[in-house]
């Protein structure tokens, strides 16, 4: 090999040498600082507390939940008065050979999207939106809570909250009262009584804290405005689970278009708490009313025979005033007392998700690609369907 060439190659071995030094230094760095996380997620049970910007709170619990189940946040971490959770981690596991899943509420409303829980055991993080009232975690499927992990602010100042100008907040009723048969609750009255002024408040919705008494009935819960009952009544759990009735259209003002909002309770329940759900007003005046509900829960109790094809709307008789809010999930609990499936298609698009049910409650979780108007969501049934309840989570 001439003189020439054989420089002309050495250096050219050690320009490629050069290079790939260069090329894997930031990556051995990056893998380290990788390695270095997991170390820690590992010496902290998997559970990555860098959160850095707060305090630390921490609580293993082994909690069974079931379907609709809550649990305090705040209480079970016992968090001191004016702090605020930045980020919750939770390890959980699902007890069902289905998937679960947990959903985050925000002072009684879902917050962000639900996160999947597998029957091993899994670690979920969940970011609040904003300074909350009251932070809870609801099961979706049977389910244990192993450990809670916060990171937390103290001593924040609580800003002007859900309620109609600054300072405004919502309403809360203290009950506490045992109903055996029917009852009928005056809200408005109640709130009076408790040191309320619900005059000239903007109301979406109503929500309620209790549970059925009854083991072989079902308690149900429903909204009675100016006389009329409105919306569909929802049923109360066993174990207790926070039900939220929607006001149809876009809410009332007290005064105006609510004169007297009442509370029906049919069956035997406990009800712990009311909560007035008063909607953000931007300064003075009656402002652009309240901001739309993520999620519409209804309990249709409703049984379907033979072939039917319609929309979602008209097969769980959905209120009026939702046709046109875009839809990203929905879960349906069914069951049949024969042979029954049904479709949920995209009327554009075509088939979003088959479901075979059988004699025992089946809940099916049916995340859509991509947002779809709730007029433009069909159902397709053959055979007898006997639908429980629906939840229907918006994208806006």
């Amino acid at each position: 090999m001439p003189r020439s060439s054989h420089a002309f190659f050495l250096r050219l071995l050690f320009a490629k040498m050069i290079f790939a030094i260069l090329l894997t230094f930031p990556f051995e760095t990056h893998a380290q600082r990788g390695r270095d996380r997991d170390r820690d997620r590992d010496h902290n049970g998997g559970i990555d507390v860098s959160f850095g910007r707060g305090e630390i709170y921490r609580q293993t619990l082994n909690l069974p939940m079931r379907y609709f189940d809550t649990l305090d946040i705040e209480r079970e971490l016992n968090l001191p008065r004016r702090a605020q959770i930045l980020r919750l981690s939770v390890r959980a596991r699902s007890t069902d050979y289905r998937s679960a899943a947990l959903q985050l509420l925000e002072s009684g409303r879902s917050s962000g999207y639900s996160q999947t829980i597998s029957r091993f055991s899994s670690v979920v993080d969940f970011i609040p939106t904003g300074i909350q009232s009251r932070l809870e975690l609801q099961a979706q499927g049977d389910l244990v809570i192993e450990e809670l992990i916060a990171e937390v602010q103290r001593d924040v100042i609580p800003g002007p909250g859900p309620g109609p100008g600054p300072g405004g907040r919502d309403i809360d009723l203290f009950v506490n009262q045992r109903i055996f048969g029917s009852q009928v609750l005056p809200l408005l009255q109640l709130a009076r009584q408790q040191g309320h002024n619900p005059q000239d408040l903007l109301i979406r919705g109503v929500s309620v804290d209790g549970e059925s008494l009854g083991r072989f009935s079902q308690a149900t819960v429903q909204l009675i405005i100016n006389g009329q009952r409105v919306g569909f009544p929802q049923q109360l759990s066993l174990r207790g689970r926070q039900v939220i009735l929607d006001l149809p259209g876009r809410g009332g003002e007290v005064g105006e278009d609510i004169r007297n909002l009442r509370l029906e309770v049919m069956g035997d329940a406990q009800i712990n708490t009311v909560t007035l759900l008063v909607a953000r007003r931007q300064g003075p005046g009656p402002g652009p009313g309240p901001i739309p509900a993520p999620m519409l829960r209804l309990s249709p109790q409703r049984e379907l025979n033979g072939r039917l094809s319609q929309t979602l709307e008209q097969a769980i008789n959905v209120p009026v005033g939702y046709s046109n809010r875009l839809v990203s999930r929905i879960v349906i609990s069914a069951s049949t007392r024969a042979t029954g499936e049904f479709s949920i298609i995209d009327i554009a698009r075509g088939p979003l998700q088959r479901v075979t049910l059988d004699r025992s409650t089946r809940t099916t979780f049916i995340q859509l690609p991509q947002p779809v108007a709730l007029r433009d969501i069909g159902f397709n049934m053959i055979g007898n369907a006997r639908i429980e309840t629906v939840d229907i989570e918006f994208l806006r």
